[in-house]
């Protein structure tokens, strides 16, 4: 496990890069060590920068010579005290750059640490910005979820009236085809009798022909009204055909109306408003009664007498 730095780590490694005739810094203080954060090495290379002047003015710098003679001495001692004194001075000069670069490397890294704080801080808002999006675009999701299923109900809904639509109309054609089959089975039934009452006239004619012009009359009179019931049922069963024709039409137009049931479900009531007149308009009216036709009286037989 690392060991973190210590104040005389730093210490040691600023004396050994002033020796070396390099000015300490933070990253080069870090790279000598090997280790260590920006927020480590500034307060402790600062302790180093405040330390470095007493102990330069502390030191006691005067050669002990032995054997060299005492006006020698001091005029070598003089020498170093200047030597001294330029070089202190240039290393104050150095130190107040160092200083000057450290403050501003200071600043620097509080920029830095201040930016990287309004980003992270931008970056929250974003964050939360997105959130509410995402949770606004949830809502509206469960919001169209719930439509989708309104407007599924409305259209299963539409398809059912339209097949109810479609049984009422199917049945409304089939009591119609009924309705016609029982006309064709009267006027059948007319003609039936009818046949038999010509074939009935034309045995009493045989039998009877003193009756025969007044058989005739009655016959055709019968044959007019006969002909007259048929020409109204053949009236009734082209009028039944167009009804049947209107109601078909009518039946398409409502299934196509059902197809965009969907988007106007609002007119389904008045789409079973529409159903309802067009079963009361297309119901048939049932004959009340056959036509019959009067049974021909028969004239009383003669007793033909022996002559």
């Amino acid at each position: 496990m690392a060991r973190g730095i210590t104040e005389p780590d730093v210490h040691r490694a600023c004396d050994a890069l002033l020796l070396a005739g390099e000015r300490p810094t933070i990253e080069r203080v870090r790279l000598s060590l090997g280790r260590g954060s920006p927020n480590t090495v500034s307060p402790m290379l600062d302790a180093w920068f405040r330390q470095l002047g007493p102990r330069l003015q502390g030191a006691d710098h005067r050669a002990q010579l032995p054997g060299v003679p005492e006006d020698v001495a001091q005029a070598l001692a003089q020498c170093w005290h200047l030597a001294l004194g330029k070089a202190t001075q240039a290393m104050e000069q150095r130190l107040v750059e160092g200083l000057a670069a450290l403050t501003a490397e200071r600043d620097a890294a509080h920029e830095q640490a201040r930016a990287a704080q309004a980003e992270r801080q931008r970056s929250d808002t974003a964050l939360a910005q997105l959130q509410a999006h995402s949770q606004a675009l949830q809502l509206r999701l469960e919001e169209e979820g719930r439509h989708l299923v309104a407007c599924s109900t409305e259209r299963d809904l539409a398809r059912r009236q339209v097949l109810e639509l479609q049984t009422t109309l199917r049945a409304a054609e089939a009591q119609r085809e009924a309705d016609a089959a029982r006309w064709r089975q009267d006027v059948e039934a007319a003609h039936v009798r009818a046949n038999g009452a010509e074939r009935r006239a034309a045995l009493e004619i045989d039998s009877e022909r003193g009756l025969r012009s007044r058989a005739e009359r009655r016959a055709d009179a019968l044959e007019r009204k006969l002909d007259s019931e048929l020409q109204q049922g053949r009236q009734a069963l082209a009028r039944h055909a167009t009804e049947l024709a209107e109601a078909q039409a009518q039946a398409q137009r409502a299934e196509e109306g059902a197809r965009t049931a969907r988007a106007q479900a609002a007119l389904v009531p008045a789409l079973q408003q529409r159903v309802a007149e067009l079963q009361s308009a297309t119901r048939p009216s049932r004959p009340t009664g056959r036509t019959r036709v009067p049974a021909k009286s028969k004239p009383p037989r003669r007793t033909l007498r022996a002559a």
